[in-house]
């Protein structure tokens, strides 16, 4: 059976979490679309490592608290979700996935209610509805799914999405994968700050399509279910202001 997904507080100080609102929670850098309405934007150096120091520090109540495997080998950006955007349901094959949501929660209420984190906990396709489990997005919170401890082996964590975005607001996360394989391939580890290695050189290539990458290699499943039809070619003719004004290029 797929891994369980569980929600933690407090995963960032006040101070940095304040640094990263301000930093990336903005239009005026140039973001990268990937599809469905779904932008990425990677940390500079001193905010990965600001964001590191404080999920091994921080808090010795979440679970990458002083957790070397779970750290050691990581991808990290800042996903954001905007209008009219959702995250089909998938699951991934790592040792870990990490999502920290950084939207004050005065940016959402009864009448505009964010796009919530979703799992089931079935890999019966046709039993969705009856294992379906939400996790609120209240900032500084995450969902976090990982690897018993001592474990060598892993296979898929539970399928998980992300809701239609009906609001007039962009959600904003801080994504992070964890373990070896092609969602964190190691790179040289002299080229960081830190003696934890970031993956995201590997992927810098924006040109390459990450999804069937990482379908074609067995690391991620993305379930065939219903759910919203509208495909990645026509999303993006429907939308093309906004992918025009936040990657500067289209």
């Amino acid at each position: 059976m797929s891994g369980m997904f569980h929600q933690y507080h407090n995963f960032l100080s006040n101070e940095v979490l304040k640094k990263v609102q301000d930093t990336y929670m903005t239009d005026d850098i140039d973001w990268v679309h990937r599809n469905y309405g779904r932008f990425f934007i990677y940390l500079n150096e001193d905010d990965h490592e600001a964001v590191l120091n404080d999920l091994y520090n921080n808090n010795p109540d979440i679970p990458t608290y002083h957790n070397n495997r779970m750290m050691r080998n990581h991808h990290m950006y800042i996903q954001r979700f905007v209008p009219g955007s959702w995250l089909p349901v998938h699951r991934e094959r790592c040792y870990g996935v990490l999502t920290i949501y950084l939207n004050p929660d005065e940016d959402w209420g009864p009448n505009d209610v964010g796009p919530k984190f979703v799992y089931y906990d079935t890999e019966d396709l046709n039993e969705f509805d009856a294992h379906r489990h939400e996790i609120d997005i209240h900032c500084n919170t995450g969902s976090v799914y990982m690897v018993e401890k001592g474990t060598t082996e892993y296979g898929f964590n539970f399928y998980h999405g992300v809701e239609l975005n009906k609001t007039d607001k962009s959600r904003y996360a801080i994504q992070m994968f964890f373990g070896p394989g092609v969602l964190s391939t190691t790179q040289d580890p002299s080229k960081q700050k830190s003696s934890i290695i970031n993956q995201a050189h590997t992927y810098g290539d924006t040109k390459v399509n990450q999804t069937e990458r990482a379908i074609m290699t067995g690391t991620l499943d993305v379930a065939d279910i219903g759910g919203y039809t509208m495909g990645v070619e026509e999303w993006n003719k429907n939308n093309p202001e906004i992918i025009e004004r936040l990657t500067g290029n289209g």
